[in-house]
């Protein structure tokens, strides 16, 4: 897994890509600084179909929570596709609210 940081403003962003068989198979930003109430964002969250049921995401969430609690942040939050909520129930998150969103 390979990380990147850039500072802007007051939020730094650290991002990660896991590459597999010589291509970017999954994707993920965690931002510090761009929190609620000492959380961190984890978000961007993405595996290509031929590696997906691999653990791949799974292994860079939970890396990117870890990452956020070094600091002080004291939970980490996200927002889940219905496909992918059981996995990240799986890890420990749980479901808050529900939202709607509508596409033109």
């Amino acid at each position: 897994m390979s990380g990147a940081s850039q500072r802007l403003g007051e939020t730094v962003s650290f991002g990660w890509v896991q590459c597999s068989e010589g291509a970017v198979a999954s994707t993920l930003t965690r931002r510090a600084g761009h929190t609620v109430n000492d959380g961190v964002l984890i978000s961007n969250v993405t595996t290509k179909a031929p590696y997906r049921k691999r653990g791949i995401a799974t292994a860079m969430t939970l890396r990117a929570a870890h990452d956020g609690f070094a600091p002080g942040a004291t939970y980490a939050y996200l927002f889940s596709s219905p496909a992918a909520l059981s996995a990240y129930e799986r890890i420990g998150f749980r479901e808050l609210e529900a939202w709607r969103t509508w596409t033109v």
